[in-house]
Formats: structure tokens, C-alpha cells, sequence
């Protein structure tokens, strides 16, 4: 139960900052403000994947910490997605304009990606594209890790329920 009072607070915190984050981008014609907000976001990014690298895995191994890592990687998984959802939008506002940025956000709020992963391939703009294909990979690592996890709880869960059942 916590962890899913957990889960809905972080997607509603990080929704919050990516409205906060998407206002840089329209606040004024000066783009450094949006510039500062990606490179921290990215940087971030680098420095919860390295804790992640180095602490995970020890977390997982020993079963009595296995649900904080799961929240961590969960964790990790917003903020993957958050700067992967900025740098697309920041992208595709920068190449086509605003009005490709409100169509992209009407697309469920992550069209920006899929135009930002064409549009830097189109254009030759390969390290643009390979920083948001390895967000996108690890934000679909995380979530299938922390997915898993859940679904192995619910299983042992659903069997102990039935194995009280039958009186076993």
C-alpha cells in the first residue's frame, strides 16, 4: 500500500515539474533558462544513473531491502523520463517552432519524442539523438524492472492467498 501512495505521489510531482519545465521553454525568446533547466536535468540524469550502477544491485540481492530498490529504480525511472520528455520538447521547439510542440504535447503530452528522434535523425544531429536514445532506454529499463518486481509480489501474494485457502 505504501508503495503505491508512493508511486501516485511521484507521478503527480514530477508532472508539476514537467508544466514548470515546458513554461521555460514559452517564458521568453532567451533560451538559457530552458538551456540550464536540460543540462541539470541531464546531469541528473548521469548522476542517478551512477548511483544506481553502484548501489542497486547490492540492494536487490538482500530481500529485505529489494522494495526500497524497487522505489529507487522507480525513482530513476521519472527522472529519466522527465529529462527525455524535456530534451524532446526543447528539440523539436528549437528545429520546427511551437506550433509542432503544442501539436506534439496534444499527442498524450509525449509526442515531442517520437518528433525529436526523427527530426535529429533527418538532420544528422547524432549526439542529440543518441543522448535521448539511451534516456529512452533506461526509462524503459526502469520501468520494466520496478513492473516486474510488482508483478512477482502480486503472484506470491495471489499463492499465499490460496495456499491459506486450501488450509496447506
Amino acid at each position: 500500500m505504501r508503495s503505491e501512495k508512493f508511486r501516485r505521489s511521484l507521478f503527480w510531482l514530477f508532472l508539476l515539474m514537467g508544466i514548470m519545465m515546458l513554461g521555460t521553454i514559452f517564458i521568453s525568446d532567451e533560451q538559457w533558462l530552458s538551456e540550464t533547466v536540460l543540462s541539470a536535468g541531464l546531469k541528473t540524469s548521469i548522476l542517478v544513473l551512477w548511483l544506481s550502477i553502484f548501489s542497486l544491485p547490492f540492494m536487490f540481492y538482500y530481500p529485505g531491502s529489494r522494495e526500497l530498490a524497487v522505489c529507487i529504480t522507480e525513482f530513476d525511472s521519472y527522472v529519466f523520463g522527465i529529462t527525455l520528455w524535456f530534451m524532446g520538447v526543447k528539440l523539436t521547439y528549437a528545429i520546427v517552432g511551437p506550433v509542432m510542440v503544442v501539436f506534439g504535447l496534444l499527442v498524450f503530452g509525449i509526442g515531442c519524442i517520437p518528433f525529436s528522434f526523427f527530426l535529429t535523425w533527418f538532420l544528422g544531429r547524432w549526439t542529440d539523438l543518441e543522448i535521448l536514445s539511451v534516456l529512452l532506454v533506461l526509462c524503459v529499463l526502469c520501468r520494466v524492472i520496478s513492473h516486474l518486481h510488482y508483478m512477482n509480489k502480486a503472484r506470491q501474494e495471489r499463492e499465499s492467498s490460496l495456499m491459506d485457502k486450501d488450509g496447506l
